[in-house]
């Protein structure tokens, strides 16, 4: 014996023409939520490529500005870029935070590194601000435009701290050897050995900021939970 149930009809039956679903239907429900979350999807991914490319952007014209400046005397230029940046990244990262802390952090470290290179003569800087015997400010402020990129458009490196290493090798020996055709430093050492120390630094530096910039964002988002 065959037992036959009711349901009510179906989005396919002849009742119910294809595409004029009643609103209350099961299929019409589903497809609204299915639609619903399609675009929920799209929404949030094109908000992160957004902000990562507003990310990078932004370090990118940090760093021109900031070089461009010190070659033609305009020191103000890069301190001035990276508050623009630190004020928009508020805006466009969930880790603000912990990419201020970073910054920070990378601001000390970048002092005493370039003003060892200073002092060994590796490098020599135009502008003196705000003392000769340190490394001038618009420099040091360019580590800290990079610690904000860590959890930014760097921050799938994490988990690839090796490449990480490479990747910051090469680009910062790139990086040192634009801003020294631009004008904003000389060597104090044959280029190739100038950049080789530069290529070795970044190498040490670029994993060890990518590592703190995830601990000091899961560090406080667990802290808001």
């Amino acid at each position: 014996m065959q037992v036959f149930m009711y349901t009510g009809p179906s989005a396919n039956s002849p009742d119910i023409p294809p595409g004029n679903n009643p609103r209350g239907h099961p299929d019409a429900l589903f497809q609204r939520r299915h639609d619903g979350l399609n675009r929920g999807i799209g929404f949030f991914s094109g908000w992160l490529t957004q902000s990562l490319l507003v990310n990078m952007v932004f370090f990118q014209c940090v760093w021109f500005l900031a070089v461009i400046g010190a070659a033609n005397g305009n020191y103000w230029l890069g301190p001035f870029s990276l508050m623009v940046f630190i004020i928009m990244h508020y805006f466009f990262s969930d880790t603000a935070k912990a990419d201020y802390l970073l910054a920070v952090f990378a601001m000390v470290i970048g002092l005493i590194i370039e003003t060892l290179f200073l002092r060994t003569g590796v490098l020599n800087f135009v502008g003196t601000a705000p003392s000769s015997e340190f490394a001038p400010l618009w420099v040091v402020v360019l580590w800290a435009n990079f610690a904000l990129i860590m959890n930014g458009c760097l921050q799938w490196l994490q988990r690839h701290l090796i490449f990480a290493a490479l990747l910051g090798s090469s680009g910062g020996a790139v990086s040192y050897f634009a801003g020294i055709k631009l004008g904003a430093a000389t060597t104090g050492s044959a280029m190739p050995i100038v950049l080789a120390v530069i290529a070795v630094t970044y190498a040490l530096v670029t994993p060890v900021f990518l590592d703190a910039a995830r601990r000091l964002s899961d560090a406080l988002q667990c802290a808001r939970r």
